[in-house]
């Protein structure tokens, strides 16, 4: 059996005979390792894990922007009886992560119903959706919204929504190829030139690059790199009006969906990229992957975000050939960084990485770092020489464990060396 079939299996819980995979069975193992990881973390952080491996959707209200808005994500497959199953994908800012919204619309009158809600929203022109209370998340991103108590359009705020903006999605030529946890595969219905239906399981990233060459359905891509010499990799570009789109010798922010066989990329969305977005990309990867390895939200200093600042300048001018001659405001740091708001905010001298869940005032985001590095160093929080309110305290601890979580997942999932433990929250 190939890659997909064993990954259908597996998900329907069914027995699978790894020597029987003709190429990735290491992927295969790894997926059933990784999920049992996950479900391990949601129970040691207190997360009710039902049959299936999904967890009630009740500790974390979340927004997905939609990114198959524009198809007919649907098929008809045989799962005991004959069934429709809906699948839209898109981007969680609150998971920090790529997500499927799974739906079963044959299934009962409320599935029918939550499909048809959604439909609607989206039909609005509305691409972000949010869902609260009860929905079901089988970990790490696939969402089961058919009990969700709310379903609605969330505000649509662009950077908030626009996926190169997000710290979490992004990679560089260094890391291009690794796979984070195989776990975050999740099965999709894409649509091919002749709009027929093919089943895929795909990860999704984002990289910057410049375009070398094309052939037909493909581009050569050079991306910047840190710390490994400079190469070029060859992407697939399956939609015609894309790979029109696309021009030889221009730079780009690409949207790429990852396969369980590496030489499958593919790209799915484009946007022009000027200097800044080379630069605001290689300091976004490495704000973001610091702040997964310590213990609060200050990422650098103000000295150190300028050091790093001038490091990804040079990086950037080693991909590009050149630095922009045409606005001289690129070669301010403080200019640059409208570039990586809102997930990054410069308070008091220093750079702080700011979770989505967060309440975006400067005076809490300060405070929620003093707790978690309080909680890092000795175990324990806020005291009485605080004088918070109860209720306050009592918020931030709720908060303080959900970022926590979330924060450990996103480090098994992206980091390759899982640098996370499974410990109980305090």
């Amino acid at each position: 059996m190939d890659i997909y079939q064993a990954l259908d299996k597996i998900n329907n819980d069914e027995e699978l005979d790894l020597g029987q995979i003709e190429k990735g069975g290491s992927f295969a193992a790894k997926v059933i390792e990784d999920r049992r990881f996950l479900c391990s973390l949601n129970e040691a952080w207190g997360h009710s894990v039902r049959k299936g491996g999904t967890v009630s959707g009740d500790f974390l209200p979340l927004t997905v922007g939609i990114l198959n808005i524009d198809e007919s994500p649907a098929k008809r497959v045989y799962f005991g009886k004959d069934a429709w199953v809906v699948v839209y994908y898109g981007i969680s800012p609150e998971l920090e992560n790529f997500v499927t919204v799974v739906l079963w619309p044959s299934h009962s009158e409320s599935s029918k119903k939550t499909y048809r809600q959604i439909v609607d929203i989206l039909q609005a022109k509305n691409k972000v959706l949010l869902f609260e209370g009860k929905y079901a998340l089988n970990p790490p991103n696939e969402i089961h919204p058919a009990w969700a108590s709310t379903i609605s359009s969330a505000e649509q705020q662009s950077t908030f929504y626009d996926w190169k903006f997000y710290p979490f999605l992004k990679e560089i030529g260094d890391t291009l190829l690794d796979f984070g946890s195989a776990a975050n595969y999740r099965k999709v219905f894409l649509r091919d030139n002749h709009d027929e239906i093919r089943e895929e399981y795909i990860n999704t990233r984002a990289v910057v690059g410049v375009i070398l060459d094309k052939r037909p359905g493909e581009v050569l891509l050079k991306t910047p790199h840190i710390e490994t010499k400079h190469r070029v990799f060859w992407f697939k570009v399956p939609v015609q009006s894309l790979s029109r789109e696309i021009q030889t010798g221009r730079a780009y922010c690409m949207l790429v969906l990852q396969k369980p066989i590496a030489e499958e990329t593919e790209i799915i969305q484009v946007q022009p990229a000027g200097d800044h977005d080379f630069i605001a990309h290689i300091i976004a990867y490495r704000l973001y992957h610091h702040y997964l390895k310590q213990a609060g939200l200050i990422v650098a200093s103000e000295r150190e975000y300028t050091s790093l600042f001038q490091e990804a300048g040079k990086i950037a001018t080693a991909t590009l050939g050149h630095l922009s001659k045409y606005d001289p405001r690129i070669l301010n740091p403080q200019f640059l960084f409208q570039y990586l708001q809102p997930f990054f905010q410069l308070i008091d001298g220093n750079v702080y990485y700011v979770p989505k869940i967060l309440p975006p005032v400067q005076a809490e985001i300060v405070a929620f770092d003093r707790m978690l590095q309080a909680l890092g160093r000795y175990g324990q929080g806020f005291g009485k020489r605080d004088f918070l309110p109860k209720r306050v305290v009592s918020q931030r601890w709720t908060m303080h464990n959900t970022v926590q979580f979330l924060k450990c997942q996103s480090q098994f999932l992206v980091n390759r060396e899982k640098i996370c433990q499974v410990n109980k929250p305090s």
